[in-house]
Formats: structure tokens, C-alpha cells, sequence
């Protein structure tokens, strides 16, 4: 008997960028398949699916502008030569700085196309989602995140930065407190910024497991990979800011690594805080009412970390997991700053206070970080002692191909709101797909990821 089997329609691109790969890049065999559309990110930013080898890509397309619009420069516009995607970048061709690809703490860019001004950038997709995503499963489930997982998230993070402003490329494993003379960029370094460090932008991956599972658990469920994605916004201590983005602070006139400090801080915070509810999520709770203060929480995560102090947090408690120590609080409150709750980090006066500087991230704190991750990963464990550390039950489902209805009137509209039609559209053979899939045979609870 045939197996039973699902279907329905999705949407075929045979090609994102009419061209054949840029100078100097090989033709790749996964490219020339076309793609199946799974997910549209936003406008002209797609998670795909390979019809030759069912790997999926996350791809951008950007245009390059000869002057900025009354607005400025927009999403999907660059000015330079090459976009801030592609000159920050893994690719062995990028013309402002190469990323290192091992250890991984930056999304590869697996290949790109450019069409005169237009360019198809195709960037690895990692598959534990975003950190924005990981900290509303926490805070759902009005869980702590594990303690381990900040410290983790802090060295890979810091690791990134360091390298981005310094060039300190150093075995993770083997790390020394870096010193003042490493701290110095090299001669010919040109210190470079992300200048949109955000939650949304960094990237978890859980390696899969192979063999047999070690009596003490799988440690990379404990300690994913964590890769710092999306440069749209990045630039070098040398680039015109008239031709950039304005990142994450629109008033900076020039790129500066205060605005990377500060946004760290920010996310490390922000983790200590999932087990607090928002006031309008549990008004009940006196703990959580902040009255005539600006920074109220009633814009969420806006307003958080920012909305409450680190000793305050620390005092509530949540569903689930221990108290932060007092080592990593002393550390994340070098980010706190005088009146927070009502001011703004951008304010006169206040970025000396807020802020340190990258010498103390890279001297200090990402050594400091990696001491603690290593007294947890370092020599033999007692059984189960990483399958009480896993994260890995908020690693989202495997994304499935998106499912259209080809009689949907609206069909079209989305699509050309997406980017992949419509007269300043790149794409070409946009059109619908029968998919098919053969039936799970269930016999028990799948349970969670």
C-alpha cells in the first residue's frame, strides 16, 4: 500500500537576482535549483528552502542608492559600493573586514549575487531562533533563564565585539585576559560597530547530536551557539556616516563603540528579568506596579532593562530557577546608571555614566565570562549534570514551506509587498508549487522540540 501522504500549494522562485554568482564566487549547485519560500521575514528579507538540496538560507536583497531619500537611507538601501552585509562580512571577498567563520560567533554568509546596483546576500539559517524569541519562552513560562546561559551569552558576545573593534582573535578555549597592548587595535585595523545590537539580531544553533548520549548530557543543548547576525547598519571607524545608516542612536554623528557597550549591557540585563511579569500582565502583583516613573513598562521590553534595577529584580521571585549570584549581579550593574528610569541613555551627561568602554568588555568582562563558562564545561561531570543545564525545549519547531491559496485575491498584494513582485522586483518565475509530504506516523506524544 502507498504511504499516505499530505499536500498543498506553496510558491516557487526560480531565481532571486537574474544573474549568474559575482566575480570570483563559484556557481553554486544549491542555487541553480531555485528556492521554495517558507517564511516571509519582511520586505525583501525571506527564509527559503533549496530545491536541490532542501537547505534553508535566509536571503536578503538590497539595492544600492546614489543619494540618501527625504527619509534618509532605508532598509534595503546602501551607499557604498558594496552593501554593509557584504563589506562586513564572512565572505573571503569582503572589503572592510572578513569574519572570522570559526569559532562561529557570526552568521556565515554563505554566498551572494550582484547585479550591477542589486545584490542577493544568502546567509546560513540557524535553527535555534532568535535570542528575542528564546526570552519570551522564559518569560511566558514566568521562568528565570538559567544562570549558565547569561554567562554563555556574555563571552560569545563579547568575544564578537572584541574581534569587530580590536581584531582579538583568540581561541576561545585557551583565553587569557587579554593585555593592554592587545587592546590597542594593530596597525592597519580599522575598529568596526555593529550599531544594532539587538536581541532580534542574534542567532541561537543546537548542533545536532550524534552517537551516544554521554551519561552527564549533551553540553551543546546547554551552551548553543550564539552568532551575531543582521550588519545592515555596521560600520568602520573610517566610513562616511553621510553614507550609512543611522543605527540603533539616529543623533550619533559619527559610528562609535558606546552604542555596541551599551545595547550589551542591555540584552544581558534584559535576561536577568523574564521572570517578572509586566505590570499589565499581572497587575495583581504590588511587586510589579512602578508608579511615576517614565520608563513604566507600559512599552515592554522598550522599557526594560532600563525600568528596574538589577537588586530589585533579583528579589522577586519566578516560576522557576535560583537566584542570580551576587558575581554576575556586581558585573551587570557596571550597566546601570543614575536615574535610568527616567532618562534617556542618549541624554547630556548620561553616556559617561551608562557606558564602559570596549577595553573593560574585552580586558575584563569576556575573560571573566569565560572563567565561569569553562567551570561549568571543564572535566568530567556527574550524570545528568548537562541535562539539567539544557535549553534547548525553547528551540522552535523546524520551519514548513508557507501555504498559499491560489484563489486568495489577496495573493498577489503579499507577494508584492514582500518584494517578489511587482515592478521593482529582482525576482523572476514567481509561481506556484505543489508540494507534497508523506504522512508522520504517530504513535505517541511528540511532546516539544
Amino acid at each position: 500500500m502507498a504511504p499516505r501522504r499530505y499536500a498543498h500549494e506553496g510558491v516557487l522562485i526560480r531565481t532571486l537576482l537574474p544573474t549568474v554568482p559575482a566575480p570570483g564566487v563559484q556557481p553554486n549547485f544549491f542555487l541553480s535549483g531555485g528556492f521554495v519560500l517558507v517564511r516571509i521575514i519582511k520586505r525583501n528579507v525571506f527564509l527559503v528552502q533549496t530545491r536541490n538540496t532542501n537547505e534553508l538560507l535566509f536571503v536578503k536583497l538590497v539595492h544600492r542608492v546614489n543619494r540618501p531619500g527625504i527619509h534618509g537611507i532605508q532598509p534595503g538601501e546602501f551607499m557604498y559600493d558594496e552593501p554593509p552585509e557584504f563589506r562586513i562580512s564572512t565572505a573571503e571577498a569582503a572589503t572592510v573586514l572578513q569574519l572570522p567563520s570559526d569559532p562561529p560567533q557570526f552568521t556565515r554568509l554563505r554566498t551572494y549575487q550582484n547585479n550591477n546596483e542589486h545584490w542577493a546576500l544568502y546567509f546560513e539559517y540557524c535553527n535555534g531562533g532568535t535570542l528575542e524569541s528564546f526570552r519570551d519562552q522564559y518569560y511566558q513560562k514566568g521562568w528565570r533563564v538559567p544562570e549558565h546561559f547569561i554567562w554563555h551569552v556574555m563571552a560569545e558576545l563579547c568575544w564578537a565585539l572584541s574581534y569587530l573593534h580590536f581584531g582579538i582573535a583568540t581561541n576561545m578555549q585557551n583565553l587569557a585576559r587579554p593585555s593592554w597592548e592587545q587592546l590597542r587595535p594593530a596597525d592597519g585595523w580599522r575598529p568596526c560597530y555593529h550599531r544594532d545590537l539587538d536581541m532580534s539580531n542574534i542567532l541561537l544553533h543546537f548542533r545536532p547530536r550524534r552517537g551516544q548520549l554521554a551519561a552527564a548530557g549533551y553540553k551543546p543543548n546547554a551552551f548553543p551557539e550564539v552568532r551575531l547576525a543582521d550588519f545592515s547598519d555596521s560600520a568602520s571607524i573610517l566610513d562616511n556616516a553621510h553614507h550609512l545608516r543611522p543605527g540603533k542612536f539616529p543623533n550619533e554623528p559619527i559610528p562609535n563603540a558606546w552604542e555596541d557597550v551599551y545595547q550589551l549591557g542591555r540584552i544581558l540585563r534584559s535576561l536577568c528579568m523574564t521572570h517578572v511579569r509586566f505590570p499589565m500582565d499581572d497587575e495583581h502583583n504590588p511587586n510589579n506596579v512602578i508608579p511615576n516613573q517614565i520608563k513604566d513598562e507600559s512599552l515592554r521590553w522598550d522599557h526594560r532593562p532600563d525600568s528596574r534595577r538589577l537588586d530589585h529584580v533579583n528579589a522577586i521571585p519566578g516560576n522557576g530557577g535560583q537566584l542570580y549570584s551576587s558575581e554576575l549581579m556586581r558585573i551587570l550593574r557596571e550597566f546601570e546608571w543614575q536615574n535610568q528610569e527616567n532618562a534617556q541613555v542618549d541624554s547630556i551627561g548620561n553616556k559617561g555614566n551608562a557606558v564602559q568602554d570596549m577595553a573593560w568588555v574585552a580586558g575584563y568582562l569576556l575573560p571573566t565570562a569565560h572563567d565561569r563558562i569553562r567551570e561549568y564545561t571543564r572535566g568530567r561531570k556527574r550524570n545528568g549534570f548537562y541535562t539539567e543545564l539544557d535549553v534547548s525545549w525553547a528551540k522552535p519547531w523546524g520551519p514548513m514551506p508557507m501555504v498559499i491559496d491560489r484563489a486568495d485575491p489577496n495573493l498577489d498584494a503579499t507577494l508584492e509587498n514582500a518584494g517578489l513582485l511587482g515592478p521593482d522586483s529582482t525576482a523572476v518565475g514567481v509561481e506556484p508549487i505543489g508540494l507534497e509530504y508523506v504522512a508522520p506516523n504517530v504513535t505517541e506524544n511528540l511532546g516539544g522540540p
